[in-house]
């Protein structure tokens, strides 16, 4: 270690447990460092094979290296030991089966004395195990998204770079000040998935940030890694506590810029995590899904004033539906509520993300909801009944989420809104409970479709009173209802009935702003 404390700039945290294989690379990339001021902690976590003696020779070799041997705790017990012992006025953290670019520790350094900031953040590369595939891990570079060397609040960093999907999770893809570690006694739990609590805690907490065009670290890509070699049921149990630290987290938020942006999104990642706890493979049951009645005491424990249904489907859903609004485009999805709402949500998400545990349980939800319509009486409105129901099923057969025959499986709908719905009898206007959903309802089973179908022949005959009785509305109704307009113009741009159509556009001086 180096004598004299006040030189050891960077202090590199190097858990290793079974790394002999890749152990030399990565401890020749922190000799091959062009900053020299940096100390190596190299915790040996129990290792069986010949890490050991690998560690032993390095530390003899270099002075900045220190070894410390400890029973097999874990990676996060062993990254803790090296924060107790470190000295450095900053903090890296390596695994042993990745490696440093030779100027990582000088560049980032660079960025952390000319901002004087809480967090440095830099690229990570990815390399195949083979090393013949090296790629910037997120989907965009932080240099692409924000000003290099520009000193940034922590939770508007955090909350861009989620919107961006450029957020890295990795801890080793930041440099730290130690002093803002330990001011808010920073730590990891002795859980696997520890990363998922650490970097969004640590990013809004952080009172500034900076960020480093550096290329720095490289992640090798690894089968055997130790995340993938732990069970189900451990998984499941990290996660757990993953999802409940960062809701007691996002609740007791307080103060500052971007409070409620940042609360919605922690609460919104705490829970698809919970909803990725459900979906994990059980050895117990062939039924995946009913490993989620284990979890209903945990599921309760949501139901706070701050994370109730309520709360999610007015709060979080739709900000996220803004947050993706070049995703979610459709004119009516954003009045879906309910369990419909939340599906096309989910599947959509899941598609955008490329995340299957999404998808997946987008599919639970709906096969619940088709079984629900058998015996529960829904309303026939679109917000939260039949017909955003229908629409829904529509939508997802025909953008491939979902298999099936529309025509089939909506038919009772089709029937209903035949027969029960006595259109001049309608005065609500709106989408949600009115006349306006009803028309989303019925354009999207019509468009595209077969006219010889008798159905379809039934519901187009249907809608010419239908929009007869909307130009009636909306002459009687004083104001510009512009979701009733814009289903009109779909109506029109799809060709139908489009010299009536037309009409109600021009008398409501609407023609002009149809865009093609």
């Amino acid at each position: 270690m180096i004598d004299n404390c006040k030189l050891v700039r960077i202090t590199a945290i190097v858990p290793v447990y079974n790394a002999e294989r890749y152990l030399h690379q990565c401890l020749d990339s922190l000799l091959r460092q062009t900053m020299p001021f940096f100390e190596a902690i190299l915790i040996n976590d129990g290792s069986t094979d010949n890490s050991a003696s690998i560690l032993c020779d390095y530390c003899r070799l270099d002075s900045r290296f220190t070894l410390i041997t400890q029973n097999n705790s874990g990676l996060s017990m062993a990254r803790n030991v090296g924060l107790e012992k470190a000295a450095g006025d900053y903090i890296a953290f390596l695994d042993s089966d990745d490696w440093l670019s030779p100027d990582a520790f000088e560049l980032l350094l660079k960025t952390a004395d000319s901002c004087d900031v809480d967090i440095i953040v830099g690229n990570v590369l990815t390399v195949s195990q083979k090393g013949d595939n090296v790629t910037c891990w997120s989907f965009k570079r932080n240099s692409d998204i924000f000003p290099i060397n520009v000193p940034i609040s922590g939770r508007r960093y955090y909350l861009t770079v989620e919107r961006e999907h450029s957020y890295t999770v990795m801890v080793y893809s930041y440099l730290y000040r130690k002093s803002f570690l330990d001011k808010h006694n920073f730590r990891f739990l002795s859980i696997i998935h520890e990363d998922e609590l650490w970097t969004p805690l640590v990013l809004v907490t952080a009172k500034t940030v900076a960020v480093s065009p550096a290329d720095f670290y490289y992640y090798r890509l690894r089968d055997d890694s130790l995340t993938s070699l732990c069970d189900s049921s451990c998984r499941r149990d990290s996660l757990l506590i993953v999802v409940d630290n960062l809701w007691r987290f996002a609740l007791d938020l307080s103060g500052g810029n971007y409070l409620y942006e940042v609360r919605e999104l922690l609460l919104l990642k705490a829970m698809f995590l919970f909803y990725t706890v459900c979906l994990l493979p059980s050895k117990e049951t062939n039924d995946k899904f009913d490993k989620v009645r284990q979890f209903i005491p945990f599921a309760m424990a949501f139901n706070h004033y701050s994370f109730s249904a309520n709360y999610y489907m007015s709060c979080i859903l739709k900000e996220m539906r803004i947050f993706y609004k070049s995703l979610f485009s459709e004119s009516p999805y954003c009045f879906l509520e309910g369990q419909m709402g939340n599906i096309l949500f989910l599947y959509r998400f899941s598609r955008y993300t490329n995340k299957n545990c999404y998808e997946k349980y987008a599919d639970y939800l709906l096969n619940g909801l088709m079984e629900e319509l058998l015996s529960i009486e829904y309303p026939l409105e679109f917000s939260n009944g039949l017909l955003g129901i229908g629409w829904g099923v529509e939508y997802l057969i025909r953008h491939g989420y979902a298999e099936g025959n529309a025509n089939e499986i909506l038919a009772d709908i089709d029937r209903r809104v035949i027969g029960e719905i006595h259109i001049s009898k309608m005065t609500d206007i709106s989408v949600e409970h009115g006349v306006t959903g009803l028309g989303y309802y019925i354009l999207a089973r019509i468009i595209d479709k077969d006219e010889n179908i008798p159905i379809i022949s039934e519901l187009r005959e249907y809608l010419i009173y239908y929009i007869d009785w909307l130009d009636i509305l909306l002459r009687e109704i004083k104001g510009i209802y512009v979701e009733a307009l814009v289903l009109i113009q779909e109506f029109y741009k799809a060709g139908i009935y489009k010299s009536k159509t037309k009409s109600i556009l021009v008398q409501a001086e609407y023609y002009d702003k149809i865009r093609f």
